[in-house]
This record gives structure tokens, sequence and C-alpha cells, in this order.
């Protein structure tokens, strides 16, 4: 007596069943990793990383507006990306840890009230490039002055 028999099944449906459940089958992993975690000692507590937020950044040289007429204009792509989208008081901060209030205008993109003190205080000149970075949801922005190369030579030329 077959199996199928002593179980009160006929051969039709074993067959059908068995064609079911053929397709239906379970597979199993290719690889020889298990489904359970390893265990690390002393790391049990691992957490997934939080995202990072990316800063954002941008270079301006600076030109005769950028010096002396009261304000920097900002790229629009930089307020678009940092999500600002409206007026702003932000800090600038330079390497050395000193800090400026400046006022952001998102109408004319412009850096205005205290960046004339920045310029001033960081002897800031005409092709100077400063390069700036902003951490998304904060309100200071970085900025790190790179002098003009041909000051320094004119420099090391007059000593």
């Amino acid at each position: 007596m077959s199996s199928s028999e002593e179980r009160g099944v006929s051969e039709s449906e074993t067959s059908s069943e068995m064609g079911r459940d053929s397709f239906k089958r379970k597979r199993e992993p290719i690889s020889d990793y298990s489904d359970s975690p390893t265990e690390i000692s002393g790391e049990e507590d691992i957490k997934p990383s939080k995202l990072v937020k990316k800063n954002i950044t941008f270079a301006k040289t600076m030109d005769v507006s950028s010096i002396n007429y009261g304000g920097m204009h900002v790229p629009v792509s930089f307020l678009n990306e940092a999500r600002i989208r409206s007026n702003m008081n932000i800090e600038l901060r330079d390497r050395k840890g000193g800090s400026w209030p400046v006022f952001l205008n998102y109408i004319s993109s412009k850096l205005s009230r205290g960046w004339r003190r920045f310029v001033e205080d960081n002897g800031v000149e005409i092709g100077n490039t400063i390069l700036f970075s902003f951490e998304p949801g904060g309100n200071v922005l970085e900025a790190t002055v790179q002098k003009n190369a041909r000051d320094d030579e004119t420099i090391s030329k007059e000593l």
C-alpha cells in the first residue's frame, strides 16, 4: 500500500498537490550565512547609523561690489540647497573662532548688516576667495578667507 493510499488520498489528488507544492517550495539561501544575527562580543547594542547632514558649500571671489557696496551676493542655488526660504540672522564664523552677526536677506540673496565688519576684521581684499560652509537647519555660516596668491608674492618682494 502506498503512502497516499494510507492517508486516503487518491493518486490524482497527490500529483496535483505535488504540482502546486513544487511551485511553492521555500527556497533555501544560497550563501553560507545564517539568518540569525552574528554575535560580536561587547557590541550587541549596535544601531543603524543616523543620516548625517551634509554641509552645503560655495566659494566666492571678492569683487568691488562685495567689498565696497555693503553686501555680498549669495548664490540662489546655495539658498535652495540649504532650504533657506526667508530672511535670517546668521553667524559668520572663521577658523580661529571669531564670530560676526550678519543678516541674510533672502529676497536680494545678500549678506548685509554685519558683512562690512567681517570684511574689515579679516582684511578681505578684491581677488580674495572666501569658502563658505553651512549646516542645514543651523544658523552658522563658516567662512575661510583665502588670500590672493599675487598679494603674497607682492609682500615677499617688498621684504
